[in-house]
């Protein structure tokens, strides 16, 4: 037996080749492209979860939704830097959404270092993102028109928040649940809660709230 057919990567490899063959078939030559760049993915999704306070002890399992999810995005993103074809890559979003309900396609750049907490209903435009962001379930970045946010490093948006067009989100904002943050910046190291009626506020804080889930160097 080759040794090399029952390495991780491989494993991997024909564990995403069955799926788009399954659910999503098509051009066999551009999918095996793609499948070409599982190790890279896989070291990259590795090294994040390397820097993860809660993960980093049990390392990757393709059955930890958020990680596959992160692996098959991370997947995609690479495949189309290296010049793959779009509608392979399609065909990972699609996955990778029927999978995990994660609106997330390959062509949107997130940061080196972020956290899916929990993917389901999750939808991400094209946007600035930085380093050290996480982001928990029902949470939508959107643009207004042609306006799109940019989002400076130690995001925290939990479950429901939403940051939508003309945005300048500094440095470690914290969205509260449900906030809804459109046309408007923050002031950075603060949290950013709703009154009620709708009315953003901001609280000042004195902790870099991501290190909550992160091992910051």
């Amino acid at each position: 037996m080759n040794p090399e057919s029952d390495s991780e990567e491989a494993v991997l490899t024909n564990y995403v080749l069955a799926q788009l063959r399954a659910v999503f078939p098509g051009d066999e030559c551009e999918v095996k492209k793609i499948c070409s760049y599982v190790p890279v993915a896989l070291t990259e999704v590795k090294g994040l979860i390397g820097q993860l306070l809660e993960w980093k002890v049990r390392g990757f399992n393709k059955l930890v939704s958020w990680q596959y999810a992160t692996f098959l995005y991370k997947l995609g993103n690479l495949s189309l830097k290296k010049g793959v074809d779009s509608p392979a890559t399609d065909r990972l979003f699609l996955l990778n959404k029927a999978l995990h309900g994660l609106d997330l396609h390959p062509q949107i750049d997130l940061p080196q270092t972020f956290f899916l907490s929990h993917t389901n209903s999750a939808v991400f435009a094209r946007a600035e993102y930085s380093d050290y962001s996480v982001f928990h379930q029902n949470i939508t970045v959107g643009r207004k028109g042609n306006r799109r946010p940019k989002m400076d490093r130690y995001l925290v948006m939990y479950p429901g928040s939403m940051i939508i067009g003309n945005c300048h989100v500094r440095e470690n904002t914290v969205l509260a649940p449900g906030v809804r943050l459109i046309d408007t910046d923050t002031p950075g190291n603060c949290y950013v809660f709703e009154n009620g009626k709708g009315n953003v506020r901001f609280r000042e804080i004195d902790e870099i709230h991501v290190e909550r889930f992160f091992n910051i160097k």
